[in-house]
């Protein structure tokens, strides 16, 4: 049928006369393609021909409009008119037939005959449509795959591809399933949101701190709500929700605000403040702008320098400089008269000195600028010839009060005369009878309770009284020394000759057994058991435990595992009666952390308290509120115990050692990390066997049988003293100059004893509980400078504070002093070794 159309149409075409001219669509003429109500298409005929349209011959041409045009055919005889349908003519007079717009593929109208025999279509109007032919016309939204240039996105979907149906009209099925703005649900490609729908996204999540989130229009988010709440990156600082700043906005703050000394502070994408450009901060390790010092970084000053008599300056956190050790040698102006740098003075503090001490009779003494004594408002003096007795004096010069060396009791002799002081008589000329008279004579140490001066501690005693005998020689025999002493973690005990036992430091648990909670500062007395003396004393962590004279053993202090042995887990904070196995004596305690060890008489150990790690040497983890044997070495024995704070290693008699419980910084000197619940053999150099030992919480020391010293176990503050900080899995050699006598360890710090009576240290030294003056910590055995005059004999370590005896029984400490484990009277810190108060 639309062949049939596009026939006849085309062979209406042959109106080609001006007049004639059918007008059609100029939009598809000239794409080679006959379209609707076109005749022909540039050389696009069809079947159409001259012959077909009557002519002899010629060639048909196609005007710009696409009709035809036969004025090139040729032969064609002129019969129009005649009322007779000839060949080449289209009508003649009348239409033939019923032929009729319609027919020739228009919508409506009337076609007419001209007068050169052609159809005049012009009265048509409208083309045809006709759904199926694949163009789309009319009022046709699309023809089979013609939709013109119509897709998926010209009706607001995100893809998908256009149908046709059969109808003629557009199938959106496939466009739907990609979705478009206002369908609810939100496109991740295409759509922040949908309407109602924001795919869970909230202010807070686009990063502003509150508000209403919406959707606009067009699918994007609406955040004019969010905004009123701000956000990071809007340029204002909001501390409230964390910003530290804001873009340009610091909020105020500046480097020199941070503690820098200049530079240029900025602000982070973060919000937070972006200090890089920051220059010359506290810590950086160089004084700069208003800091006194930073780190070792002290501006060349000193202790001397800022007035002190001496010690070693330091820079505290906040670089001002830490006057500690300097304080400890104090200054002019301290209020502290330091007679031994030549102060006579300090500030209100006159030593007790009067004008009259200075043979003033009267006058108000004051101290100078420089710390020595100003006389200049002292009246009258000693010396102007004149006694007066008003002002205290018994003589002066020549004046004698009438006194005679007869009057004042001499059986002879004289003459008498007045002392520099006129205070007292110079009786050097007059014979007195000798001990007894009240007076010190040449022959005498004392007479009557004038003794000269001396004191016990003057005399190298700890503590006691002194007494004059009656042929006027000083007694002694109420003067005590500390025969022993122990050191624990924060406190210390020591039994004196009286057989009195002392403690003092921490007291949290009743660890000084005086039956208090109280820190002591200096000795305080524990209260032994009815008609006991203590004979060896323990000072453990948090635990005291003692052997009395019976060979009885008694603990107290902290008792949360059992620790003190009496069977329970109750503080005491006096000496219990330990639960000994029936038929045992112990001798030799030691302890570590929550836990203690003995050996018996028969040189078996046995250990009672906490039983982490296998501490407790039994094979099993543990806790033992009594003493339980320690599963022995067949056929060997102890000698002596070692502390350590989760274990233990012991000497036996063969010179071997064996140790148990935490290993895992090879503690137990087996070469391995693994705990060990009972004794194992640590690795004994060849050829070597040891006469005594000694530990710290994780590191062990052996003296071997020509004194030299081999350590084992944690390394990282230099604690074993091979100049590394390398743990030691098995012994390795220290050298200590002239060979070891005896060892003293602290928690991770070291101290010896050598055969030549020097004392050396080494190790952690945070506290200064290596006594070198200073808080450096040493990785080799480094000589400690003793007292004038003092010889260490012996040396205990605790917990960063390490106490020595003595050749004199006297007893010093230093170190970490923060709950008076140090017996100085006071919580401060001693780097040098201080002798310790008496009770």
């Amino acid at each position: 049928m639309r062949t049939y159309l596009l026939i006849i149409a085309l062979l209406l075409g042959v109106v080609a006369c001006v007049e004639d001219t059918i007008i059609v669509d100029d939009s598809t003429c000239g794409d080679l393609v006959l379209n609707p109500g076109e005749e022909c298409d540039t050389t696009t005929f069809g079947p159409l021909s001259c012959e077909l349209f009557g002519y002899e011959g010629g060639a048909l041409s196609c005007t710009d409009h696409c009709t035809l045009d036969v004025q090139t055919c040729i032969g064609m005889a002129d019969t129009c008119g005649d009322g007779v349908l000839d060949v080449g003519e289209m009508c003649d007079g009348a239409v033939p037939g019923d032929l009729s717009c319609k027919k020739l593929g228009y919508g409506s109208g009337e076609v007419v005959c001209t007068e050169t025999c052609k159809l005049d279509v012009s009265g048509c109007g409208g083309i045809e449509t006709v759904c199926g032919d694949g163009i789309r016309s009319g009022d046709e939204e699309c023809d089979a795959a013609d939709f013109g240039d119509r897709s998926c996105g010209a009706f607001g979907y995100y893809g998908g591809t256009l149908s046709c149906n059969s109808d003629c009209t557009v199938s959106l099925s496939a466009c739907v399933q990609t979705g478009k703005c206002g369908d609810g649900t939100v496109q991740r490609d295409y759509e922040e949101c949908d309407g109602p729908n924001l795919g869970g996204a909230t202010c807070l999540s686009l990063g502003y701190y509150g508000g209403g989130l919406a959707c606009s229009a067009d699918c994007s988010f609406n955040t004019t709500s969010c905004e009123t709440t701000g956000r990071c990156g809007d340029g204002t600082a909001q501390p409230a929700y964390g910003e530290s700043c804001d873009g340009e906005d610091l909020n105020g703050t500046t480097c020199f605000s941070l503690g820098f000394q200049g530079g240029t502070l900025t602000c982070g994408a973060d919000c937070g403040l972006d200090y890089s450009a920051c220059q010359g901060y506290c810590g950086d390790g160089m004084k700069s702008g208003t800091e006194e010092c930073d780190l070792n970084d002290l501006g060349e000053s000193s202790c001397g320098d800022l007035g002190y008599y001496g010690g070693m300056l330091a820079c505290a956190q906040d670089c001002t400089y830490d006057l500690m050790n300097c304080l400890a040698f104090g200054t002019c102006g301290d209020g502290l008269v330091n007679v031994t740098f030549g102060e006579e003075c300090d500030g209100a503090n006159l030593n007790g000195t009067t004008c009259w001490d200075l043979g003033y009779h009267s006058g108000t003494l004051s101290c100078a600028a420089d710390c020595s004594l100003d006389d200049a408002l002292c009246t009258g003096t000693c010396g102007d010839g004149t006694m007066d007795s008003v002002y205290g004096e018994v003589c002066d010069g020549a004046d004698l009060g009438g006194q005679s060396c007869l009057t004042l009791g001499a059986d002879s002799g004289g003459p008498l005369g007045c002392a520099s002081d006129c205070r007292s008589f110079d009786t050097s000329n007059c014979v007195f009878p000798l001990c007894g008279n009240g007076t010190i004579d040449p022959s005498e140490e004392c007479d009557g309770t004038l003794l000269g001066g001396m004191t016990c501690r003057i005399l190298n005693y700890w503590r006691g009284d002194l007494y004059c005998r009656n042929d006027c020689s000083l007694d002694v025999g109420a003067c005590h020394r500390l025969n022993s002493v122990a050191t624990s973690r924060y406190f210390a005990c020591g039994i004196d000759s009286e057989e009195r036992t002392w403690c003092w430091g921490n007291n949290a648990f009743g660890s000084l057994g005086n039956g208090t909670l109280t820190d002591a500062h200096v000795p305080v007395e524990v209260l032994l058991p009815t008609g006991r003396t203590f004979k060896e004393i323990y000072a453990g962590s948090y635990v005291g435990c003692a052997i009395d004279d019976l060979s009885q053993l008694w603990c107290w202090g902290h008792n949360e595992h059992g620790e003190v042995g009496d069977g329970s887990t109750t503080n005491r904070v006096t000496p219990v009666l330990v639960n000994v196995p029936a038929g045992h004596t112990f001798h030799d305690i030691t302890g570590g952390i929550y836990h203690l060890c003995a050996l018996d008489q028969s040189g078996a150990a046995w250990c009672w308290g906490e039983g982490l790690y296998g501490k407790l040497g039994n094979g099993t983890t543990m806790d033992r509120a009594v003493p339980t044997a320690v599963t022995m070495p067949a056929g060997r024995f102890f000698t002596r115990l070692a502390h350590q704070a989760h274990g233990k290693c012991a000497l036996d008699d063969l010179g071997q050692v064996w140790c148990w419980g935490y290993n895992v910084n090879g503690n137990l000197g087996n070469g391995s990390t693994q705990d060990q619940a009972t004794p194992v053999l640590i690795s004994m150099p060849a050829g070597k066997t040891f006469h005594d030992i000694a530990g710290g919480d994780q590191h062990t020391c052996a003296i071997d049988q020509t004194n030299a010293l081999w350590c084992w176990g944690y390394n990282q503050y230099g604690s074993i003293g091979d100049g590394t900080t390398t743990n030691r899995l098995t012994p390795v050699q220290v050298t200590v100059p002239g060979g070891v006598a005896s060892l003293g360890f602290g928690n991770f710090e070291s101290c010896a004893i050598s055969l030549n009576g020097s004392t050396y240290c080494w190790g952690y030294n945070v506290s200064g509980q290596l006594g070198l003056g200073d808080y450096t910590t040493r990785t080799v055995p480094t000589v400690l400078t003793q007292p004038a005059g003092v010889q260490f004999v012996d040396i205990q370590g605790g917990y960063r504070f390490t106490c020595a005896h003595d050749v004199y029984g006297r007893v010093w400490c230093w170190g970490l002093n923060d709950h008076g484990q140090l017996a100085s009277g006071d919580t401060t810190n001693r780097t040098y070794p201080n002798l310790i108060a008496a009770p």
